[in-house]
């Protein structure tokens, strides 16, 4: 099933002007009128796009199956159990009401959806912090491209180094990763201490789909081996 009606596109171009004009109200930093425009921008944006898509059926966190429990699409049942588990929580050292998504909680942050946040990790680079950005290819609530798009635009001192680097086959290994180890499971694009890697046949949930992609790219930026495929790095 494919959103490809003359119709369905044609709204979605206009939408996403209107959009665009909502999400820099949302930033403006204007009182009052910022938050007009990240409620505007909430239903606007987020609506526009995700109802045709929704009217598919599929699953926005993975695109290649159905939503089978709307409106999350997982039955997350066995992890709310085991988490709501006295023993569990014993060993965790709480005792409180786990759920998967509290939808109330969820509204509060109704306004900070549509803000910019991007500009929070060039300091953080010039700190000389490794950051590691993945999406996995199958997802279309925060799809690849869209995450690879702001990646290769934020703005750094070696944004050109970046967006010129070769994008590379990254493969995990180690005992850790079991029947994994020496596959290639992603593509990297890197430069410095920055990374976006691309993890193929995963969805929203990459360690769900991919858990040894996802426990070999973890170790891999914890060790510090990102940082050593890289000649320069910033301090």
């Amino acid at each position: 099933v494919a959103i490809n009606s003359t119709a369905e596109c044609t709204a979605l171009k206009a939408a996403d002007v209107a959009c665009e004009g909502t999400l820099a109200t949302c930033n403006s930093g204007v009182p009052g009128v910022a938050e007009a425009g990240c409620a505007a921008a909430m239903e606007l944006c987020a609506l526009s796009f995700q109802i045709p898509y929704m009217a598919t059926g599929l699953n926005p966190y993975d695109v290649r199956i159905k939503c089978e429990k709307p409106p999350l699409c997982y039955d997350m049942g066995n992890d709310v159990a085991f988490l709501n588990d006295p023993a569990v929580q014993k060993q965790l050292g709480v005792n409180m009401k786990f759920e998967s998504c509290n939808l109330v909680v969820n509204k509060a942050f109704t306004l900070d959806f549509m803000k910019n946040y991007h500009m929070l990790i060039p300091p953080m680079l010039e700190a000389g912090i490794d950051v590691l950005i993945y999406a996995g290819d199958q997802d279309f609530i925060c799809n690849w491209l869209g995450n690879e798009k702001w990646v290769q635009a934020l703005k750094w001192p070696h944004k050109d180094e970046f967006n010129a680097a070769a994008k590379k086959p990254y493969v995990v290994s180690g005992k850790e990763v079991g029947r994994m180890d020496g596959k290639e499971v992603g593509e990297l694009q890197s430069f410095a201490n920055l990374h976006f890697l691309r993890v193929y046949q995963a969805g929203h949930m990459v360690p769900m789909d991919q858990p040894e992609a996802a426990l070999g790219m973890l170790n891999e930026l914890l060790d510090g081996k990102f940082l050593q495929t890289n000649e320069e790095l910033v301090v």
